[in-house]
């Protein structure tokens, strides 16, 4: 029986890895746990979590093998983020939602080892990306979104990371140049830093690239 699980999900998982990209990663331990109470019937809480920390890992190991066949933040304008920024900062934000989500289900070993993991992740994108005047390797909008979202910022750094990405939208003529990545996290960080202003500037813009221009010429 465990060969031949083993000879399924190892597939499995590559495949469904290799073409998922990172957006999709944080939606699917809520995915697995809604399909199994509402259509198996029964529920296996910390099977669910290490079935999912597997296909975590299993994620964070092939990325090390899509360099140059991954599209990234994509549609972003003129902002390319490094991949290695976009893959940390979802493998901490994977992590910190097994985590939460371990303890929600009182799994308070799994919760413990997923938050310790989530910290690691944490400090080595610090380490790696962060300098200590809030600049985010590449220097993107979205590197500095997903920073924010998902917490990865320590005080001293935080404001000044938000200034940046404040900063970067105004240098832009108060547009956005986030792709699909980091487009989805763009308001709502604007909102938690206390922007709000620009959030509502960037949804009333009608020229390229913004929203508004997307339905002025008819496009859904």
């Amino acid at each position: 029986a465990v060969v031949i699980a083993i000879a399924f999900y190892v597939p499995a998982y590559t495949l469904y890895m290799l073409f998922i990209g990172p957006v999709r990663l944080k939606y699917i331990a809520l995915v697995f746990i809604i399909m199994d109470v509402l259509m198996i019937g029964s529920y296996n809480a910390g099977g669910h979590i290490a079935h999912l920390g597997g296909a975590m890992y299993g994620y964070a190991f092939i990325t090390l093998f899509r360099k140059g066949r991954d599209i990234g933040d994509w549609l972003n304008i003129h902002a390319e983020t490094p991949a290695p920024v976009l893959y940390t900062a979802y493998f901490a934000d994977a992590a910190d939602l097994l985590s939460r989500t371990a303890d929600v289900l009182g799994l308070s070993a799994d919760a413990q080892k997923y938050q310790a993991l989530f910290d690691l992740v944490r400090a080595s994108f610090r380490k790696a990306f962060v300098s200590p005047d809030g600049r985010i390797e590449g220097n993107t909008q979205t590197a500095y979104v997903l920073a924010l979202a998902f917490e990865l910022l320590d005080d001293a750094t935080r404001p000044l990371a938000a200034q940046r990405l404040v900063g970067d939208i105004e240098l832009r003529g108060w547009h956005l140049s986030t792709g699909f990545v980091g487009t989805k996290e763009l308001m709502p960080v604007l909102s938690a830093i206390g922007r709000t202003d620009v959030a509502y500037r960037l949804l009333q813009n009608e020229t390229f690239p913004s929203w508004g221009f997307t339905i002025r010429n008819g496009a859904t």
